[in-house]
């Protein structure tokens, strides 16, 4: 797979991540602030990671522009791929992987997370988001440049 290509399914990653957290959220009882929050919190990072990839999509960047970002993406991805493992997400299905009949049953529409829990989980989405941000910033920056010339 080419680095573009590879980008692009990374973005995709994140963006099947980030509504597999809001489904979540939204379809969990009990802790509304916390969900509420959550939700809020992953659809942001979900609408700035969807205009980034449509971004990169549209531009006509070249193979370094990809291979300098790469292993930014690639953290990305390892970073939403444990954000995922953590709510115990299954990305496809948006989710709650099953771990056994009885306890899937028990925890699938129950607010699972102790506070601590919760407020790490938020912090990391967070953070995504900044990562994200900080990312779209510089392109602006490098495409005024550019543009400037």
């Amino acid at each position: 797979m080419d680095t573009a290509a590879s980008v692009l399914s990374i973005l995709d990653f994140a963006l099947k991540t980030t509504s597999a957290i809001i489904k979540f959220a939204n379809d969990t009882y009990h802790a509304s602030a916390e969900r509420k929050l959550l939700s809020e919190e992953a659809t942001s990072l979900h609408k700035i990671i969807e205009a980034y990839k449509i971004q990169i999509e549209n531009a006509r960047y070249d193979h370094q522009w990809f291979e300098v970002r790469k292993n930014v993406f690639n953290q990305f991805e390892n970073a939403f791929a444990d954000l995922a493992k953590a709510l115990k997400l299954d990305i496809f299905t948006g989710q709650v992987i099953p771990e056994g009949r009885f306890r899937t049953a028990l925890t699938s529409a129950k607010w699972a997370f102790s506070k601590e829990e919760f407020h790490r989980l938020l912090e990391r989405t967070s953070r995504l988001r900044g990562h994200i941000l900080t990312l779209v910033s510089l392109e602006q920056r490098l495409l005024k440049c550019f543009s400037d010339q």
